[in-house]
């Protein structure tokens, strides 16, 4: 199979997006993921756990790019994510795979200003630091020329709106500063690359609703 594009962690948030693309784009894909979920027609989907070896092995097999969107909840963070990530460059390592990483902003703490790749990583709290020493990990593999890859962000500034849905999100308060003053990341840089366009606050919002919702529109049902 030419040009196998893996994504791991497929059902969620953004990995359901990369899995749509990817097939909107004709591209040969391959998913895992935990949930009994339908998928596009033509999507190799793996049911099973990232973090069992065997599992990750067998799904990156063959893999020409691998999408890391896993994550887990907030209280498994320190003792899964870490193991995972050297798990994932290995596997990639095996099968000479480029790895896109999708992360967060938590390793820049509290900033003044627009955000950028080259800010300072000045983390407000655990969380953070583990952030930033997962991004430490991953980049050591691309200088070390072990495994080619790329990180993409995105501020995750719904997490405490959907705090007030789910109880596991109410931990992250260090994050909180990102309400309390001017939290703009800049996306020039991508969009100069890649184009498109950054989605309006108004959209965020309301989309993200109706998702907590069922589906169904904020005031509704």
């Amino acid at each position: 199979m030419d040009s196998l594009h893996v994504v791991l962690g497929a059902t969620g948030g953004a990995g359901s997006a990369v899995v749509r693309e990817l097939v909107a784009r004709g591209l040969p894909t391959r998913a895992l993921g935990r949930k009994a979920v339908p998928f596009p027609e033509g999507v190799d989907y793996v049911r099973g756990d990232a973090t069992d070896p065997a599992t990750l092995r067998r799904v990156c097999k063959g893999a020409t790019v691998v999408y890391h969107c896993i994550n887990v909840p907030y209280a498994h963070w320190e003792r899964t994510l870490p193991q995972l990530a050297q798990r994932v460059l290995e596997a990639c390592a095996d099968e000479g795979a480029r790895l896109v990483v999708m992360d967060n902003l938590y390793m820049y703490g509290p900033v003044e200003g627009p955000i950028t790749e080259e800010a300072p990583r000045r983390a407000a709290g655990p969380k953070g630091r583990l952030r930033a020493q997962l991004e430490e990990t991953f980049l050591n593999a691309h200088r070390e020329r072990k495994v080619d890859v790329c990180i993409a962000r995105a501020r995750r500034w719904m997490v405490a709106l959907a705090g007030l849905f789910s109880p596991d999100l109410r931990q992250v308060g260090e994050v909180l500063y990102q309400f309390e003053r001017p939290f703009i990341v800049d996306a020039s840089k991508f969009q100069r690359a890649f184009g498109g366009r950054v989605t309006p606050h108004e959209q965020a919002i309301r989309e993200t609703l109706a998702a907590w919702n069922g589906g169904r529109s904020p005031g509704t049902g």
